[in-house]
């Protein structure tokens, strides 16, 4: 989830970042970070806030009983619960810092990520389990 949202936050502002991967100085010293504090703060309350309602939904633990798209609804449910209350106390602050696009694209990446995860980690729980695996 960090993941999805600190990307989202890097391409936005730095659009032109496969010209800089090509560069032979260090990418990290190219990058332009503006506003980096104000969307730290925001990120570590969405995921404090996403603990919560992972925990709440029961994404935390193993579920055998759900299929692909209840699985898939759940996850997409929490990350609604999640990014709701952030977009609104942002709304609220009127922090005009804050991009849209970073929320929208969040709101998408982070359950395809989510539910790409499961699915490997199903994947990979079957195929022990019928090797022998107990679990």
């Amino acid at each position: 989830m960090s993941i999805c949202l600190g990307l989202t936050y890097i391409i936005y502002y730095n659009p032109n970042l496969w010209q800089l991967w090509l560069s032979p100085k260090p990418l990290f010293s190219l990058l332009y970070f503006p506003f980096l504090q104000d969307y730290i703060l925001v990120f570590s309350l969405q995921i404090l806030a996403s603990l919560f309602a992972f925990s709440s939904s029961g994404l935390y633990r193993t579920s055998r009983e759900w299929s692909y798209l209840e699985e898939a609804f759940n996850v997409t449910k929490a990350v609604l619960w999640t990014i709701l209350p952030t977009a609104g106390i942002i709304f609220f602050v009127q922090a005009k810092i804050f991009s849209r696009w970073i929320f929208i694209v969040s709101f998408f990446a982070i359950p395809i990520a989510l539910m790409s995860w499961r699915v490997i980690k199903r994947y990979f729980v079957r195929r022990m389990v019928t090797k022998g695996y107990n679990n």
